[in-house]
């Protein structure tokens, strides 16, 4: 009887304690094409099993229900990136084009940003969910930086998914380096191989684009 103490003692601490680690979770893309979505899907179709609690922030209305994810879609927001992004990407890049004009691409970060905070489901979202509602934010790697005020609303931490080929802007300036010598600028038809004016051009880019967007988040 002694030896059966033990098993047992275990077993009832096993019942009485809650081994979940579950966590409540907001996921946030500003991107301004709806497969910035996809990997956020995916990234909720392999959480919520697990017992954590989804909220998805972006512009595009769901098309299908995902048990246990709840979608917050502004109109403001979705209405802006509905009428800015009427792009063909693909097409452009088998032209040898800019997919996307530099400056568009500027002009679109801190329009949708305002287009968010200044949306009154937005504002209604954050009057209800407080600081501490959230124990984790994951935010598209691709213009993050409106998605970071709600990390500092939420007072939570947070951490980027790259959705996107290989946009350096933030990983730049979380420290990983990106040579202007052969990492193209995002919206232009360059590649990792370029000659001396090609590296100038992306030069260029980069250094205006750095600049513009310490304007933009100082605003």
């Amino acid at each position: 009887m002694p030896t059966l103490r033990l098993p047992l003692a275990t077993l009832v601490l096993a019942v009485m304690s809650n081994p979940c680690t579950c966590a409540n979770i907001l996921m946030i893309t500003m991107g301004g094409t709806k497969s910035h979505k996809i990997p956020f899907w995916e990234l909720a179709r392999g959480l919520i099993p697990r017992g954590h609690n989804i909220t998805f922030l972006n512009a595009f209305p769901a098309d299908f229900l995902i048990p246990g994810l709840e979608e917050v879609t502004p109109a403001g927001l979705v209405f802006y990136v509905k009428n800015f992004t009427n792009w063909d990407l693909v097409g452009a890049r088998m032209r040898g084009e800019d997919p996307v004009h530099p400056l568009d691409m500027l002009r679109y970060a801190h329009e949708s940003c305002e287009a968010l905070l200044s949306d009154t489901e937005t504002k209604s979202f954050l009057r209800q969910h407080h600081r501490g509602t959230f124990d984790l934010l994951i935010l598209d790697g691709a213009f993050p930086e409106c998605a970071l005020g709600f990390a500092h609303h939420f007072d939570a931490p947070f951490m980027y998914i790259n959705t996107v080929g290989f946009y350096t802007g933030s990983l730049s300036n979380a420290g990983n380096p990106s040579p202007y010598s052969f990492i193209p600028f995002l919206s232009t038809d360059l590649t990792d191989s370029m000659n001396t004016l090609q590296r100038i051009r992306n030069t260029v880019w980069y250094l205006a684009a750095e600049a513009l967007h310490s304007v933009t988040v100082s605003i």
